[in-house]
């Protein structure tokens, strides 16, 4: 096996939903690395926004993996698909569980300031919206 981790539904690696490596990986170099090199503070001041989402899913691209909620093997690293550890869908609120899941990461945005919170919960809505659209009212409410 070497190291594995998963995915969000939306395609995007989550080392802290649930990961595991043998010491010395050549796939956590790589991650370590593109977060060295990244910048975390703008020449102005300001800080850079992105979540670990970004920094652990850009080396995996690089590496031609598909950001598309599939299980595969990039660089000697198994990525499973969001049924095995990330089955809680933030937007909508569900838990889509498996025969495949193992675990589940309860994202919650601690993090978020109270601007990004309030435009959180406004996404969500949006969101929950278009799935009352798309699939009923009363399967969303």
């Amino acid at each position: 096996q070497g190291a594995f981790c998963g995915v969000e539904k939306w395609g995007n690696v989550n080392m802290g939903g649930c990961s595991g490596a043998i010491p010395h990986h050549r796939m956590i170099k790589k991650l370590l690395k593109y977060r060295e090199e990244a910048v975390f503070r703008y020449e102005d001041g300001s800080l850079n926004p992105d979540t670990c989402g970004v920094y652990e899913t850009a080396p995996f691209i690089a590496m031609g993996m598909s950001a598309d909620n599939t299980c595969q093997r990039i660089n000697e690293m198994t990525v499973f698909s969001s049924e095995y550890f990330h089955p809680y869908d933030y937007m909508s609120g569900e838990n889509v569980i498996t025969e495949n899941t193992f675990s589940i990461h309860h994202f919650n945005g601690g993090w978020l300031d109270d601007k990004r919170k309030e435009e959180r919960k406004k996404t969500v809505g949006e969101y929950n919206n278009i799935l009352k659209r798309i699939y009923g009212q009363a399967d969303y409410e």
